[in-house]
């Protein structure tokens, strides 16, 4: 693949979604096994992409249904304020792009992650303060199906600042952040344990976020949660010098034993999105035609 520059989109069960650049200038999506060195391009998606600031394609595979499909999506929004109003669904079954406009009545601005689970791809998202209340929490996370015909949205508790989904030990969590006006602010954990029935949240941990890090001299970001531990990784970073963040750290905080440790200094300027990774070993992933 002669690419130029390379963008990671998203990452599903071992599987990456990044933009591709030919000449800086020609932009293409790619999903690839890094564990096989198998690609394959996709054709461009039917509708005018969205603007760069807006969290556009998602990946979902499922190794476990099918080993060697998946399907890209690339969700659409408005110029003016981002929400979702629409996406396109690539399958590599029929490898062909479909477009299903959105049948959500709230306004809905998607956030960068993503879990695929029963065939239902979740993603993070914030309402539109013209659609909430100052008493209704913002955060919510939306869940399509493949073909784009099965829209609902889950509301989360507490959830009053964008935070972070993901899949472990069998059911969906989300990490929301929290400003308590007494004991300042704090990370809340929660777990769907089934998110096709009852929608109903369990609070699974808090922790008051001060007691971690100095806010006098430290952001962080909750950057996802361990696949089989009661564990979650954030990133913190130091103070902004107008061109980049320094001091820039991966970090995790174990629920059970109530441990905050320090995992590896990152580069400075490297403040963005993180991504969960686990290689995906099987030769029968990307095996149809097409891949290289």
């Amino acid at each position: 693949m002669n690419c130029t520059k390379i963008h990671l989109l998203g990452t599903c069960n071992g599987l990456l979604l990044c933009s591709c650049y030919h000449n800086d200038e020609e932009e293409c999506l790619v999903v690839c096994n890094p564990a096989t060195q198998r690609w394959t391009e996709l054709p461009p998606p039917p509708q005018p992409q969205p603007p760069a600031e807006f969290c556009a394609h998602h990946l979902a595979f499922d190794p476990a249904v099918s080993p060697s499909h998946f399907y890209v999506l690339a969700f659409e929004c408005t110029g003016k304020d981002y929400h979702l109003t629409g996406v396109s669904i690539y399958s590599s079954r029929t490898r062909a792009w479909t477009h299903r406009n959105t049948e959500l009545l709230d306004k809905i601005v998607l956030s960068y992650g993503s879990v695929f689970v029963g065939g239902m791809l979740h993603l993070p998202g914030d309402l539109c303060k013209g659609r909430r209340s100052e008493q209704d929490d913002g955060f919510v996370v939306v869940v399509v199906d493949m073909e784009g015909k099965t829209w609902k949205t889950v509301r989360v508790p507490r959830g009053l600042y964008t935070g972070a989904i993901g899949w472990s030990q069998g059911c969906l969590h989300c990490a929301t952040r929290y400003q308590d006006n007494e004991w300042g602010e704090e990370v809340a954990v929660w777990c769907l344990k089934d998110s096709n029935a009852s929608q109903e949240w369990f609070l699974k941990h808090t922790v008051r976020i001060g007691k971690l890090l100095d806010f006098l001299e430290m952001e962080y970001s909750v950057a996802g949660f361990h696949p089989d531990c009661d564990t979650i990784f954030f990133v913190t970073r130091g103070v902004y010098d107008g061109d980049s963040w320094d001091a820039s750290s991966l970090a995790s905080w174990d629920m059970r034993r109530l441990e905050f440790r320090t995992i590896r200094h990152l580069e400075n300027g490297s403040a963005g999105k993180y991504l969960p990774y686990v290689p995906m070993f099987s030769e029968l992933t990307l095996a149809d035609g097409g891949v290289h």
